[in-house]
């Protein structure tokens, strides 16, 4: 069974604000959102009918709706949990990321990170800052 991780996890507001996601597990591409990112992994929510692996590994591409680059990681898929509604995944992260370098810098920085419900600071701060984003 997968450990869960030890460094604090950021939400991403879903209902405000979808983050898609894209995994390649060998030919197959599977295309969801993100749910919730730490430093070492993240967890992915993809629509039910997904059928992924535990141990597949592929490229991540993380993708801003408006602004910035890409983020481009390589993951291995630790845990399912297959509900009616929705397939929720945990990611941990092959490779490190340098998250200053990217729009998730923006999240990272403004979530407590305590808990999977981490706190946001008002949704109205984020969309000013994206307004003026500098990749």
């Amino acid at each position: 069974m997968a450990k869960p991780r030890r460094e604090p996890r950021h939400v991403v507001p879903a209902i405000s604000f979808c983050i898609p996601v894209d995994f390649f597990a060998g030919d197959e591409l599977y295309v969801g959102r993100l749910g919730d990112i730490s430093q070492t992994g993240d967890c992915l929510v993809f629509p039910p009918h997904h059928r992924v692996s535990v141990g597949s590994s592929g490229p991540l591409v993380m993708h801003h709706p408006n602004v910035g680059e890409p983020i481009h990681a390589r993951g291995e898929l630790l845990w399912i949990d297959d509900l009616d509604h929705a397939l929720y995944t945990g990611f941990s992260f092959l490779d490190p990321i340098d998250f200053e370098r990217t729009f998730l810098r923006m999240l990272l920085g403004r979530s407590s990170g305590t808990s999977a419900t981490g706190r946001l600071r008002s949704l109205r701060d984020i969309a000013q800052d994206m307004d003026g984003f500098d990749s």
